[in-house]
């Protein structure tokens, strides 16, 4: 099964992406209810933005997800496809959206938090998709865009 993401990395008006930091962990997260923990760590590759991030739930084997980066546009928004096959508990999350602490992953390959604390971004959802995601299309354009608005207007409401 293969899903699309699109995600925003904030940066500064005029900006291109840069990648920051190449690679990250291994981080124990508490992601998984009733587990001490999953381990992560990844690698960008800086010219193609392409992310593996390897994962282990507890005492289980290492697994390693392949985010192919299909598209980067302007004002900071990255498009990444990937292919599922095992049914591991993070895998299914996966299927339905991106988790934050992944998200937060992708964004600190390119990201700092100058004139933020981090756990600001934590508002920040991602858009999934069954389809890929063409940002050319105004409607699925104004759906990425409109979910972030969305995320936004709850915070401050």
């Amino acid at each position: 099964m293969k899903k699309y993401y699109a995600v925003w990395i904030p940066m500064s008006v005029g900006t291109e992406f840069d990648v920051i930091k190449e690679s990250f962990g291994p981080i124990c997260v508490k992601y998984i209810p009733n587990l001490d923990g999953v381990f992560f760590e990844g690698r960008i590759n800086a010219s193609t933005y392409d992310i593996d991030l390897e994962y282990q739930e507890e005492d289980n084997e290492k697994r390693i997800l392949l985010f192919h980066c299909d598209s980067r546009l302007q004002h900071g928004f990255l498009t990444y496809s990937l292919e599922l096959e095992e049914s591991d508990f993070l895998q299914l999350d996966l299927q339905r959206h991106l988790p934050s602490c992944i998200y937060n992953f992708i964004k600190g390959f390119f990201h700092e938090h100058k004139w933020h604390d981090g756990c600001e971004d934590s508002v920040l959802p991602s858009y999934c998709s069954d389809e890929p995601i063409d940002m050319s299309v105004a409607t699925t354009r104004s759906l990425v865009v409109n979910n972030l608005l969305d995320a936004y207007e709850l915070k401050f409401s």
